[in-house]
């Protein structure tokens, strides 16, 4: 049998989960294949040690692939993942933007004039940018520790009497555990700080910071001169270098709305249960995150079920009468409105999906259910949540 098919078989078993069969097949390949094999076998070798929780093995193939071919992308990205799922943001953050090497999550923000980027001093910014750009770059550079750390303080001097273009990056879950360093910023003195965001977040994310008068909430492209720098939303977490400690709520709804819905809805003096049991089905991970209706029922408490599930299926709409489910989706058009029912809930129980950051976000007791095995760097490996007060990681 090639290498070609013994590579196949290993990443059908890694696709499968079967980590350490997929490292004992990727093992069984001639050690003398080409370079230009080797780098992407290192790499598939170091994501199924990843899947086996093993750090300092999946670190030392990912970087194996990393010097074999410098410009390549995907071990970065998985130092990324390795880094940070053991909770260690900083190192993490040095491998981030090659992320956007390939159109796999290419924004068309990044075409902006790249001496905007507020933290464009980090080389680890430049790199992978100006390989994504169609520019050479032999040399791919590195700095210490220290030089990093200072480079950071740097680019945050720059915030004062400047205005801030905040870009939406990642999932919508993303954007709202990046917003919370939103007043982390304000505390630097810019002149004004424009965040932009997709419609179904605006409400919310307006009415969080509506009191703050140097904030403006968007959903709309900016030109690049209505600014003077601009940074990823995910990149606020490096810049302010997520200290792992639990955020407190920070989510702020009106309250004039909150008594409307708590009159429209009448939920009642029962102990009210919101579930929400499925993410985005788009989602390359939706396939392990999500759970049946079925399940999600029989993990939660007693008390009254309401589905907070956006779009349910007629499969779904027949549990609802089969359990006594009330069915709350038709009364949220954004998350926003989402937010509110979840207030007038007592729990929620929710995968590993958007409505678990707004549940903690909002200060809602939240119990976010993560599948044993595949935990990434929102969660870590192990205990509760870092990122947030109010969750509660409950690891199946």
């Amino acid at each position: 049998m090639n290498y070609n098919n013994i590579f196949k078989e290993g990443v059908s078993l890694l696709n499968n989960d079967k980590f350490a069969e997929a490292i004992e097949k990727f093992n069984s390949i001639d050690p003398e294949v080409p370079n230009e094999v080797k780098h992407i076998l290192y790499y598939n070798i170091g994501i199924s040690y990843k899947g086996l929780r093993e750090k300092e093995n999946a670190l030392k193939f990912l970087y194996k692939s990393c010097d074999l071919k410098s410009d390549y992308d995907l071990p970065r990205i998985g130092l990324f993942e390795v880094y940070t799922l053991f909770g260690d943001w900083f190192n993490g953050f040095k491998f981030y933007d090659w992320n956007y090497v390939t159109d796999t999550m290419f924004h068309y923000e990044y075409n902006v004039s790249k001496n905007k980027r507020l933290d464009w001093e980090d080389p680890n910014t430049q790199i992978p940018l100006n390989i994504r750009f169609k520019k050479d770059y032999k040399h791919i550079q590195h700095v210490s520790d220290e030089e990093l750390s200072e480079i950071y303080i740097n680019s945050l001097n720059k915030v004062k009497n400047k205005v801030i273009h905040i870009i939406s990056t990642q999932g919508l879950g993303d954007v709202v555990q990046c917003s919370y360093y939103i007043n982390e910023l304000v505390k630097l003195n810019p002149k004004r700080i424009i965040f932009s965001v997709r419609p179904e977040l605006y409400r919310l994310i307006a009415n969080t910071f509506k009191y703050t008068n140097l904030i403006e909430i968007r959903m709309t492209k900016l030109h690049d001169d209505e600014y003077d720098y601009f940074i990823p939303s995910f990149n606020l977490i490096k810049l302010f270098k997520g200290d792992n400690t639990p955020k407190k709520p920070w989510l702020k709804i009106s309250l004039y709305d909150f008594e409307y819905f708590k009159n429209k809805l009448k939920l009642g003096n029962k102990k009210i249960i919101g579930i929400n049991w499925k993410g985005n089905p788009l989602h390359h991970n939706d396939k392990k995150r999500s759970m049946e209706l079925e399940e999600m029922i029989t993990r939660a408490p007693e008390g009254k079920l309401v589905s907070l599930q956006f779009n349910p299926t007629e499969e779904d709409k027949k549990l609802f009468k089969k359990y006594d489910i009330l069915d709350l989706s038709s009364n949220y058009n954004d998350c926003y409105e989402m937010a509110i029912i979840m207030l007038l809930c007592d729990e929620i129980h929710t995968v590993d999906s958007a409505p678990a950051h707004i549940s903690a976000g909002i200060g809602r007791k939240t119990y976010c259910y993560i599948p044993k095995g595949f935990e990434d760097y929102r969660w870590g490996i192990s205990g509760d949540c870092f990122n947030y007060e109010k969750i509660k990681l409950v690891r199946l």
